[in-house]
């Protein structure tokens, strides 16, 4: 009882950032159907991605720990997806983090509906993956709208610092082509930047801490360790759908999404 008075009571956790493995954005150019708008409270938006076998996917880190016990969810988009095609709704959905694999099949339905989550998921972080859909003939998949709640509260997107130019880079980034990362660089939703080098995951991980904002769309500037820095940084599309961020300094070379996988370990946290 006392447990569940101290949850009530504490202030409710925001999703620090939603990053998405693909987009249908990231291979048109358009960056209309990003990972953010799975959780942006409308269900007149939403989150597409090319479909294939695997699965597109999107990762989330609250401030705080959590305990997700209800989810709401809208399938599919409400809006035509111009110059995409007709795009399925999942019917297999695969919830999980470190310790937690949970799959739920939903109706092809477009109405939102709301599901418990038995047992409830905790942590601070979340996987969604759409293993598979309806109408499999298509060359998309769609979420409008994903909320979730702890003790009845809605979980909301942190707000985000400053004006956004061009594509996100909120999330994790690790250097391309690299099967076992071992550097990642966070770009957190209120301006906070965490770079990790794990080497060796046997030794001590060796954190730095900044911050990040937007000077344009091709600039990001940081702070770290007392030292500022101004980075020409791009994002571009991949056929994949997988969007490429490409800089120097900080982030030099080219940078692709890093997004876990339903059953994945990591030593990022």
């Amino acid at each position: 009882m006392l447990s569940l008075l101290v949850l009530l009571l504490a202030p409710v956790p925001t999703v620090d950032y939603a990053r998405a493995s693909a987009s249908l954005g990231a291979t048109h150019g358009t960056w209309h159907h990003d990972g953010t708008l799975i959780m942006d409270g409308r269900d007149d938006t939403a989150w597409c991605a090319p479909w294939s076998a695997g699965g597109p996917r999107v990762a989330f880190e609250f401030s705080a720990p959590v305990t997700v016990d209800r989810m709401r969810i809208a399938l599919g988009s409400s809006r035509k997806i111009s110059g995409f095609g007709p795009a399925s709704r999942p019917r297999i959905l695969t919830i999980s983090n470190m310790t937690y694999v949970w799959q739920i099949v939903m109706p092809d339905d477009p109405k939102p509906f709301e599901v418990p989550i038995p047992p409830p998921i905790t942590g601070r972080q979340l996987s969604v993956r759409v293993d598979a859909v309806h109408e499999p003939g298509h060359t998309a998949v769609c979420i409008a709208e994903l909320t979730l709640y702890q003790a009845g509260q809605p979980l909301r997107l942190a707000p985000r610092r400053g004006v956004v130019v061009g594509p996100s880079v909120e999330g994790v980034w690790t250097p391309a082509g690299q099967l076992s990362p071992e550097r990642f660089v966070v770009f957190y939703r209120d301006g906070r930047l965490r770079v990790r080098d794990q080497p060796d995951t046997r030794a001590p991980a060796r954190d730095r801490f900044g911050r990040w904002h937007r000077d344009g769309a091709g600039v990001l500037a940081f702070e770290i360790g007392g030292r500022k820095v101004r980075i020409s940084a791009t994002v571009t599309p991949d056929r994949d759908g997988r969007p490429r961020l490409t800089g120097e300094d900080l982030l030099e070379g080219t940078w692709t999404p890093w997004v876990p996988d339903a059953t994945y370990g990591s030593y990022l946290w």
